[in-house]
């Protein structure tokens, strides 16, 4: 056996025994969120404070804006996430309402400075 093919199935053996022992697998469950959180963006001419005005009229409250990108996170009571979510995906004025999912990375930076 050639050193290169050798260097390869040492490779897929690797990759596969990593894979089957859950390496850079979640234990969260698919589509998991923040409980009571939800992401709101206003179509192109809405004013954040309207944006807010809108979501204000459901009992929902702003937590931060991220002016960057033009996104409102906001806390919406648990038991009417959902109801909330759908009525704001419907408003015209609204671009999208969608849950806080939680984000998952199984890869740690190369970076040396990382930890601090």
């Amino acid at each position: 056996m050639s050193n290169v093919l050798r260097s390869l199935v040492i490779v897929a053996i690797a990759l596969l025994a990593a894979t089957s022992s859950g390496f850079g697998q979640s234990s969260l469950p698919p589509g998991a969120h923040v409980a009571g959180e939800l992401l709101v963006a206003g179509k192109p001419g809405v004013t954040d404070t309207a944006l807010e005005n809108i979501y204000r009229g459901m009992g929902a409250k702003k937590i931060q804006t991220f002016p960057q990108i033009g996104v409102h996170h906001i806390s919406v009571p648990p038991q009417a996430l959902e109801q909330v979510e759908a009525t704001l995906a419907r408003n015209p004025n609204v671009e999208f309402a969608e849950k806080n999912h939680i984000g998952v990375s199984g890869l740690v930076p190369n970076d040396p400075g990382y930890s601090s």
